[in-house]
């Protein structure tokens, strides 16, 4: 639809137009920085659901197989757990709850009338993440303190990028548009 088309126009010019910032220099709003995933310290690592791997993220897609071999999606599982993407020894907190997360790792299990799709993020997977930069404090500054910051999703719903993508910078950017 032509409003959607507009809104990726849009969206994919701010792109453009934001440099990937380095983590310890990232500013409040708008931010694309590049890292590696790592746990929030004293956080325990997830399993996967159907492999038990030790991850940060996941997400599972089951499916239903008739006996025509047709397949129908019936639903998602998906981590909402946050992690830390590192830079230069500098980290910020990665919220993935409404992200559009493209990741390469995927594996397909089959069982009788049953597919699942699992994708994961594992620790030290190199990403990059488009979105909101905000401080964890309240004072609405970015702290000196970079472990103090998040990137997330806008939490008033208006809408933003917000993508987290095993590519580097510039795959990313042709992803959101």
């Amino acid at each position: 639809n032509a409003a959607a088309a507009i809104w990726l126009t849009r969206i994919n010019s701010v792109l453009r137009n934001t440099p990937t910032a380095r983590i310890r220099s990232v500013a409040a709003g708008l931010a694309e920085v590049c890292g590696r995933a790592d746990r929030l310290p004293g956080e325990p690592a997830l399993a996967s659901p159907v492999t038990g791997l030790p991850c940060l993220w996941f997400c599972v897609d089951t499916f239903e197989v008739d006996g025509n071999g047709r397949r129908r999606f019936t639903g998602t599982q998906r981590s909402d757990s946050t992690f830390t993407l590192v830079d230069d020894g500098h980290w910020l907190v990665v919220d993935p709850d409404g992200a559009e997360v493209h990741i390469k790792r995927e594996q397909t299990f089959q069982s009788p009338g049953r597919v699942q799709k699992e994708r994961v993020i594992l620790e030290n997977d190199s990403l990059t993440v488009v979105g909101l930069c905000r401080p964890l404090s309240g004072d609405g500054k970015l702290a000196d303190d970079a472990r103090r910051i998040k990137i997330m999703q806008r939490p008033d719903g208006l809408a933003a990028p917000f993508l987290i993508s095993d590519d580097n910078p510039e795959q990313t950017q042709q992803q959101m548009g």
